[in-house]
């Protein structure tokens, strides 16, 4: 009798709690989701970001709302991000700059301060130029080009610290290559397309849909299906792959029953097939991880970089 009555408290006790926890929870969420996007909108970047909150929102109760901070090669939105309340209703975008960033600069956060979320996308890094720039017209002619005429080639990339400056930057410790870097607060495209810079570094789906822009070499394993006559760096003589990955983290501190809502709603998203459509269609290529496969990578990626950077 006495197990018995025992066993009631026990009972009692763990449904009172449940009472308690589980209509909080189950009543996430109960407001917006603010996705940062640390980069200008119109990049790739924020077409990823905005594409991602189109379909989510076919699956999550409420609004998923993209807002961009730009500036610092995205240092400016993560850091915003980073110090948001860890309670589910603030995401951020981060990329492979995170990985990066807190190795060449100072900064009040690095990968540990968030809590990944989800890998959306995985594009290998590129180098483009506008048709009508005959003299960097190829991977050839870019090369011999920039060692003849030490810093008159003008590269846009996406920031200091950004993972697509990274690869710029070993260009020219590999390849003895002379260009000049710009970092840029705006999309390095958008500069490119402008005339402010003779090339610029991005990633396959920049040059998706613009007929004013090509790649003259892509930073993979092997040639890109959709531009087979664009030859890898490997094949011009650099010992060197990147690529951009994105995707979405809250703030550390987040519980543990908010990331695997995410983990299980995002699932839904990335196998709607009018998302993979939508993405393919605009070259964009899906890479879904989830959240403890993508924390991993991120945590695998910063070690390589910590070790390039002799740090």
């Amino acid at each position: 009798m006495r197990s018995l009555k025992s066993l009631s408290k026990v009972v009692f006790a763990v449904m009172a709690l449940l009472l308690i926890v589980s209509p909080v929870f189950a009543a996430f969420p109960e407001k917006e989701i603010t996705l940062i996007v640390p980069y200008s909108a119109g990049g790739g970047s924020d077409t990823t970001a905005r594409i991602f909150a189109q379909f989510a929102n076919k699956y999550f109760p409420k609004p998923i709302v993209v807002v961009n901070y730009p500036g610092g090669g995205g240092a400016v939105g993560q850091t915003r991000g980073s110090k948001a309340a860890p309670d589910g209703y603030t995401l951020t975008q981060i990329t492979s700059s995170l990985t990066i960033q807190p190795l060449v600069k100072k900064l009040p956060y690095d990968y540990k301060s968030f809590t990944p979320i989800a890998q959306l996308v995985d594009s290998p890094d590129i180098l483009m130029v506008r048709k009508d720039n005959e003299k960097l017209a190829t991977a050839e002619k870019f090369i011999a080009f920039a060692k003849a005429n030490p810093g008159k080639v003008r590269v846009g990339t996406s920031g200091t610290g950004s993972n697509d400056h990274f690869t710029m930057m070993v260009l020219q410790q590999q390849g003895g290559l002379k260009h000049t870097l710009f970092p840029l607060s705006a999309d390095a495209k958008v500069n490119l397309l402008g005339g402010h810079v003779d090339a610029a570094a991005g990633g396959v789906e920049d040059v998706q849909d613009l007929p004013d822009l090509k790649a003259i070499m892509i930073f993979a394993d092997k040639r890109d299906p959709s531009m087979p006559d664009v030859p890898t760096a490997k094949e011009m003589g650099f010992d060197w792959t990147s690529s951009v990955w994105r995707g979405i983290a809250l703030p550390t501190g987040v519980s543990d029953e908010v990331v695997k809502y995410f983990d299980a709603t995002i699932t839904k998203v990335m196998a709607d097939p009018e998302y993979v459509k939508t993405m393919g269609n605009l070259g964009i290529p899906v890479a879904y991880l989830k959240s403890a496969e993508f924390a991993e990578k991120i945590k695998e990626k910063a070690e390589v970089y910590k070790k390039l950077s002799g740090k």
